[in-house]
């Protein structure tokens, strides 16, 4: 499995593929029943990736992103070698 680092270009599948995890019918992380309209917009997420020491990963399967998880590095994270 390898990770990517996401570009602008990925954005509008992360965000459909947030708004499905979060606000879809099914899955255990669904928000449906206490929230409504969308998780993110597209905007939201140019906004992640394009922030300073923000990391917006994804796994791609066939180029479709079937995962993804934005890692923010600040002065209290440890760094690993």
């Amino acid at each position: 499995m390898q990770l990517n680092i996401a570009n602008t270009n990925d954005a509008l599948q992360i965000c459909e593929l947030l708004n499905l995890a979060y606000r879809g019918n099914d899955g255990w992380t669904t928000e449906r029943a206490w929230v409504e309209g969308d998780r993110c917009s597209q905007s939201d997420i140019i906004s992640d990736i394009q922030t300073p020491n923000n990391y917006f990963l994804v796994y791609e399967i066939g180029n479709i992103i079937q995962a993804c998880i934005s890692v923010h590095k600040n002065e209290f994270a440890c760094a690993f070698t």
